[in-house]
């Protein structure tokens, strides 16, 4: 399994996926509507060749913190990849007390 960003001809297929996410913080569709640019970033969880998982976080505006706006599944290392996205723009994740899917992730505050 590898984390990557999407490539272009998977856009449809990504944001069909996250429409039938339930519960997103930000609709992943919103978000690429707003043209956050370098302030979001899109990842996917491939294996084989095969799309599994993608998740979506974006910098809070006028704030040092990352939020999560939405994940398709519970992978480790959608988590930990965002965490690290959010680390090397010095920004803090900002996550509920409770994970939903209780996979911890390292808080880089």
């Amino acid at each position: 399994m590898r984390v990557r960003h999407p490539l272009s001809g998977e856009r449809e297929r990504l944001l069909r996926r996250a429409v039938a996410t339930p519960e997103q913080r930000r609709p992943l569709s919103e978000m690429e509507a707003d043209g956050t640019g370098s302030e979001m970033e899109i990842l996917v969880l491939e294996h084989d060749g095969r799309i599994l998982d993608t998740l979506w976080i974006e910098r809070v505006g006028g704030t040092d913190f990352a939020a999560i706006g939405g994940i398709t599944g519970p992978r480790r290392e959608l988590l930990q990849a965002a965490a690290a996205w959010a680390e090397w723009r010095d920004l803090r994740v900002f996550r509920p007390r409770t994970p939903r899917y209780g996979v911890p992730v390292r808080n880089v505050s």
